[in-house]
């Protein structure tokens, strides 16, 4: 008590006041951004959750659920109508499978590529190494973001390109875009901004990849599909993390650099990353198929 302890509990939430004044400083920019984003999220995803609870009931007077015509659920145009048979899909190929997870490698370059060197950029670009953490707030926010929206959306998409392809590709493009502008940022806070749209447009390509083997393949042959999702993944993290000591080792391009620029071997990798991105999820979008709506 007395005038030293009233000394030190001023001191004790001065102190407490100055560390939250310096988080909301940091976190003020990601709050901007994140706050609507998340409310549009959470309607997405109390929508879907409505969708999927809402009762499906029969007339009265009906005898038999295939004795009227079934009529197509609200919200998604083109669907197979409630009661009709899902059509028996076919065995694929060994190659089938592997052209609609070829994608998985150019995703996980993406991955691969932002691990291991965006920290770096981000040291290089005048970030001090306690708040390099802030900045990687962006790879767990956008999943969380991003995928439930993605997720909602993708049910209610058909075109020519189908249901998952156009996401795979729009995904693809944006990604390999951040990969080539990433290590060319002049400056820390566009670093961080491509991290975002980075992350995000990784997201929107990876999502609906999970869900196209559970469209194409039937039941028996799941397991073997997600193992090749499995195998490309393993694959790219290997290669795209070492891509920069590779080309430093093997083809002789430097690893350093003037102070506030990025290494010559970390922009080259960066720029092969986009190129094996967007050729991988390409290959995908090309050489392989998906049912209609009806046929699902």
């Amino acid at each position: 008590g007395g005038p030293a302890g009233a000394a030190a509990a001023a001191a004790g939430i001065a102190v407490f006041a100055a560390a939250a004044y310096d988080w909301i400083w940091h976190l003020g920019g990601i709050a901007v951004v994140a706050t609507p984003v998340a409310a549009v999220s959470t309607w997405a995803f109390w929508a879907r959750l409505r969708e999927t609870r809402r009762p499906t009931l029969a007339p009265a007077s009906q005898s038999c659920k295939f004795s009227q015509p079934a009529r197509r659920p609200a919200g998604l145009p083109h669907a197979r109508p409630r009661g009709a048979r899902a059509m028996e899909k076919p065995r694929l190929s060994f190659w089938d499978i592997w052209n609609m997870s070829f994608g998985f490698l150019g995703i996980q370059f993406g991955f691969a590529l932002q691990n291991a060197n965006v920290s770096r950029i981000f040291e290089t670009l005048g970030a001090r190494v306690e708040n390099i953490p802030l900045l990687w707030i962006a790879a767990p926010t956008t999943g969380l973001i991003v995928q439930p929206i993605v997720g909602y959306f993708i049910d209610r998409t058909w075109n020519r390109l189908g249901r998952r392809r156009p996401y795979f590709l729009g995904g693809a493009l944006l990604a390999s875009l951040a990969l080539i502008v990433m290590p060319n940022s002049p400056v820390l806070w566009v670093a961080a901004g491509m991290l975002w749209i980075m992350d995000a447009s990784i997201n929107i390509s990876m999502e609906p990849f999970r869900a196209f083997v559970g469209d194409n393949l039937p039941s028996a042959q799941r397991t073997i599909g997600f193992a090749m999702q499995s195998f490309f993944i393993g694959t790219g993290a290997v290669v795209a993390s070492a891509l920069p000591w590779l080309l430093t080792e093997v083809f002789g391009v430097a690893n350093t650099a003037p102070e506030r620029l990025i290494p010559a071997s970390v922009r080259f990798a960066f720029y092969l990353g986009a190129l094996v991105f967007f050729g991988a999820v390409l290959w995908t979008v090309l050489r392989s198929r998906e049912y209609s709506p009806e046929q699902m």
